[in-house]
């Protein structure tokens, strides 16, 4: 093997405490796990692996080539999506990667997760770089979390994209707008780093305000901020000629003569909730034959405003051929293989736009405590109605997880909460300088490991793993027991040649194939 870095190969791979496949099993990969190999024993290499001690892992179960690799957080009610893509190799041989993460959710879910990910609390690894930061909207439930992320200086940012829309607390929230004939736009649109530092600069704009004090935050570390658009066409380095693009469908600015070349957005239902969701940065992942759509929290409103601009027809049309020909349209910009379901799962939705996704497998993402019951339960048979294949996918972030997103005192953890608390009482009245420090050191590893318990609850259990080679895709969530095929529930979308010859990715019963 040309290099000690390796990858677990399709769709998942053992570790064993021996190089022998009847022995016992002491990690189960998936399909693009990280594999430091150690020795080389014939078929066998004894390698080492995130999680667990040193095991040895079958020649034939490893991989060469890093894979592109989503994570969908388990970050609660709202949003928060982790993205690796392969980005060649260091002098040394070593594959390197390129990282973005497009939101974040409200609270700190994202934050121990990326933490635990990259292991950056150990203060000898240098900080972190996170190439892009994408922020869909102001929304709390999509950019609270970045708070605690930018004021991190275990983190660093190159670059901070935002949908153009910045609240402030002077004025009108999203800024001015303006009626011009039927229609009204936001014609205070942020473009520029410039025009954002007179907001952020200017604390009576901030007030109370968190999502200018999140653009304070980040600009103060450095990072450029920069609307994006449909105008830009692809996110930087991810272009036509890259071989993964990232296409920016959303938000659809406009241009009006009176306002010359400023970028404008429509106001969806005299609504800024509306306005600001319905002009989510929207996205779509095009790697090989390989589509993955992020769609922000779009609305009906939006969702029209879209299909409409790309499929060149009004999707309010009662005309069956045109409505077919629209679909098929907007099926060039927005058909996907794997689509995140727009605004959690809510019931504002156009099934027009649902055909024109039309994806074998679909992830929504949201949490516990909300007043909305998200997902909405017909939402959930629209997205199978309009999903591709005889089994269209749907996953669920709250679903994978039968725990709480926020632990409230369950009986084992306030047991151990107690145990340590009557401990440390003790402690005080300890004379001997030699027993209370070494004592001090076993309660602190006992809080670690109790903070550790509560975190993982949410970033292991109820996470979306999406892995793809641009030519297949495997879906994951952690199983919440041990199970005799391993730690994972593991779904594959796989390629299909059409009756035209064209090839389409549908769901493959896994469970027997890959048993």
């Amino acid at each position: 093997m040309s290099s000690n870095i390796k990858f677990a190969g399709y769709p998942d791979a053992f570790v064993y405490i021996e190089p022998n496949e009847h022995s016992k099993w002491v990690n189960h990969l998936l399909w693009g796990e990280w594999v430091q190999i150690i020795e080389e024993n014939g078929d066998w290499v004894r390698v080492n692996v995130r999680g667990a001690k040193d095991g040895w892992m079958q020649k034939s179960h490893l991989q060469e080539d890093k894979l592109v690799e989503l994570y969908f957080v388990d970050i609660g009610q709202g949003d928060g999506c982790l993205a690796i893509f392969p980005d060649g190799k260091t002098n040394e041989g070593v594959p390197k990667d390129r990282t973005m993460l497009i939101d974040a959710g409200q609270n700190d879910n994202m934050l121990r997760f990326i933490n635990w990910k990259f292991n950056t609390k150990n203060v000898e690894n240098p900080p972190f770089k996170f190439d892009d930061v994408i922020i869909s909207h102001s929304d709390a439930d999509h950019y609270g979390g970045f708070q605690a992320i930018f004021e991190n200086l275990r983190f660093e940012f190159k670059k901070v994209y935002h949908n153009g829309l910045v609240e402030r607390s002077i004025g009108e929230s999203l800024g001015g707008h303006e009626k011009i004939g039927k229609l009204t736009y936001q014609t205070d649109v942020i473009e520029t780093p410039e025009q954002l530092e007179k907001i952020i600069s200017n604390p009576a704009a901030i007030g109370k305000r968190l999502y200018p004090k999140l653009m304070k935050t980040a600009a103060g570390r450095g990072a450029k901020i920069c609307m994006m658009c449909n105008e830009d066409k692809f996110i930087p380095d991810f272009g036509e000629n890259s071989e993964i693009k990232i296409r920016v469908l959303a938000p659809v600015v406009e241009k009006l003569e009176q306002y010359g070349s400023k970028r404008l957005l429509r106001r969806f239902k005299s609504n800024d909730g509306k306005t600001k969701n319905g002009h989510s940065v929207v996205l779509r992942l095009e790697y090989g034959n390989v589509k993955i759509l992020l769609g922000g929290d779009l609305n009906v409103p939006s969702e029209n405003f879209l299909l409409e601009h790309y499929g060149k027809a009004d999707p309010k049309t009662k005309d069956l051929v045109k409505l077919k020909e629209l679909v098929s349209e907007a099926n060039k910009y927005f058909g996907a293989d794997v689509a995140k379901a727009c605004h959690h799962g809510s019931g504002d939705f156009s099934t027009t736009f649902l055909r024109a996704v039309n994806a074998a497998a679909t992830i929504v993402s949201s949490g516990d405590d909300e007043p909305h019951c998200h997902p909405r339960p017909n939402t959930l048979g629209a997205l199978g109605k309009y999903g591709r294949g005889e089994f269209p996918l749907i996953f669920s972030t709250e679903m994978a997880r039968s725990a709480k997103e926020k632990i409230k005192w369950p009986s084992e953890i306030k047991k151990e909460i107690e145990y340590l608390q009557n401990e440390l009482l003790k402690l005080a009245s300890e004379i001997d300088s030699e027993k209370k420090a070494k004592k001090e050191l076993q309660l602190e590893k006992k809080k670690k490991d109790l903070f550790l318990k509560i975190g993982r609850t949410v970033e292991v259990y109820g996470m979306i793993n999406v892995r793809t080679d641009g030519k297949k895709i495997l879906i994951a969530q952690k199983l919440e027991q041990v199970s005799d095929r391993g730690l994972w529930d593991i779904h594959l979308l796989e390629p299909v040649e059409q009756e035209d010859g064209t090839t389409i990715l549908v769901y493959a019963d896994n469970m027997e194939k890959h048993e």
